[in-house]
């Protein structure tokens, strides 16, 4: 929002205002379920591991969430610095809290009885008014006290904190960005890990052509010692097999993909990145006699060149445009009249293609290329015979045709 607002534009605290009364419409909990986000997928892993069995947190086919979700949240989504939020608590050099709704566990009873379900784990933590009192820079925690009654204290990470002064749809695609690329991760560590438990006997390994070359390669201007370069060989060797490992897996992940359901992610083949230099094959046998040749041929070896012909057809455009007769008269005339205006604007055309153009054309094509000197286009050649080879008759040909063809 910006300080200085331009005039007929709506005033700044009226802005203000409306996204005021917008935000505070807006619960947290109805926009996060409109784009797909519920509660469990938010509980961090502290709360959810406890209560799930070895196998419900281990098993092949374990949904369990294992790694944060603040690990994962995007600050760019954030309106404001944390200075920022810290500041806008700051009245009259008096701090004061920052209303929040935040995501902490739900307060239950000693006697209330808890399951596994869906539902439950849904209600396992609840969005509570809190008011925001402190920020540890070294942990990145704010420190929270719940408004529902009971002050509870909590130290919890800002993907969990929901300002009432930032847009609940920003901070819900926060939420959801987070939630994605945490599910991308624990998917990728899985597979990498799965990879990791493969047995490598009878995989195909480098040979010893193959591991002499990378290590002439590797070696040929550096000092090393034996013993290093075998046990660089042997984890090579390693990353290769793992390598081929991965290529046969994902065939049969593609063959199979009812046997394995508990992979749900494979990593992307990256395309093949196209530098910014290089060479390509053009199949010509002679690439300079051909280069050499091209610029023989062409006119346009030089910016001059270009600059000139842009001059020419500036000025055949230009009379293009010129209207022989004359079409607007005004008001009703007498014939006699009439033909003296039509002799009239003939007459001024016809002048003006006889003097003024051609000086306009001479003058244009001389300035830009009375600095080329020498060569193709010397504009001191009075050699006749030079001239008729010369890059520049053609120039002259075809400027000459391109105003016969305007006129």
């Amino acid at each position: 929002m910006q300080q200085n607002v331009e005039p007929k534009r709506i005033p700044r605290n009226v802005e203000m205002e409306r996204r005021r009364r917008l935000y505070r419409n807006l619960k947290i909990q109805d926009v996060l379920e409109e784009i797909g986000v519920s509660p469990k997928q938010m509980l961090p892993p502290s709360a959810t591991l406890p209560l799930l069995t070895y196998e419900e947190t281990y098993g092949l086919f374990s949904t369990a969430h294992f790694l944060p979700l603040e690990i994962f949240d995007d600050e760019e989504y954030d309106c404001r610095t944390v200075e920022d939020w810290i500041n806008l608590g700051v009245i009259d050099g008096t701090h004061y809290p920052l209303p929040a709704t935040v995501f902490v566990p739900r307060f239950r009873s000693e006697d209330e009885m808890f399951s596994l379900e869906d539902n439950q784990l849904n209600k396992l933590f609840a969005w509570t008014n809190a008011a925001v009192t402190h920020y540890d820079r070294e942990r990145k925690l704010w420190t929270v006290l719940t408004l529902d009654g009971r002050k509870r204290n909590f130290k919890i990470p800002r993907i969990y904190i929901r300002l009432f002064a930032e847009d609940p749809r920003i901070y819900a695609k926060r939420v959801a960005a987070a939630i994605k690329h945490r599910r991308i991760a624990e998917a990728s560590i899985k597979y990498h890990f799965y990879l990791d438990c493969m047995l490598m006997e009878g995989m195909k390994t480098l040979n010893e052509e193959e591991k002499e070359t990378i290590v002439r390669l590797a070696t040929s201007n550096s000092r090393y010692k034996h013993k290093y370069v075998t046990l660089l060989m042997e984890e090579i060797c390693l990353d290769y097999q793992r390598t081929m490992c991965d290529l046969t897996w994902r065939q049969m992940i593609q063959r199979n993909p009812e046997m394995f359901k508990f992979v749900t992610w494979m990593p992307d083949i990256e395309a093949t990145r196209v530098p910014k230099k290089g060479k390509i094959d053009t199949g010509m046998t002679n690439f300079l006699k051909v280069r050499q040749r091209t610029h023989w041929i062409t006119l346009y070896v030089h910016e001059e060149v270009y600059q000139a012909m842009a001059c020419v057809m500036a000025e055949c455009m230009y009379v293009s445009s010129m209207n022989l007769f004359a079409t607007s008269y005004g008001k009703q005339i007498r014939l006699l009249e009439f033909e003296d205006l039509q002799s009239q604007a003939i007459l001024t055309v016809i002048k003006y293609l006889k003097e003024p153009w051609l000086e306009k054309i001479t003058q244009s094509v001389r300035m830009c290329l009375r600095d080329l000197g020498k060569g193709w286009f010397n504009l001191e050649q009075k050699n006749h015979g030079v001239y008729d080879v010369m890059k520049l008759k053609r120039f002259m040909n075809l400027t000459t045709l391109c105003m016969q063809v305007r006129i």
